[in-house]
């Protein structure tokens, strides 16, 4: 629901986010999840892949 109750047809996101928060997730899901988070933090001037963050990250052993 949006703000001042306007309510949208979400074809059953809402309840899928709830299943999907109440499992753990799966090492590749968490590692792709830092992967994602790290290279949307990059500036726009920043031309590096997502591939050269995973990179990155591999080997300052942090994944």
């Amino acid at each position: 629901m949006f703000p001042g109750g306007k309510q949208i047809n979400d074809g059953g996101l809402a309840e899928k986010l709830k299943k999907a928060s109440n499992r753990p997730m799966t090492k590749k899901e968490r590692r792709e999840q830092i992967i994602s988070f790290v290279y949307s933090g990059l500036g726009s001037k920043d031309k590096r892949t997502k591939k050269e963050v995973e990179q990155s990250l591999k080997e300052q052993g942090l994944i």
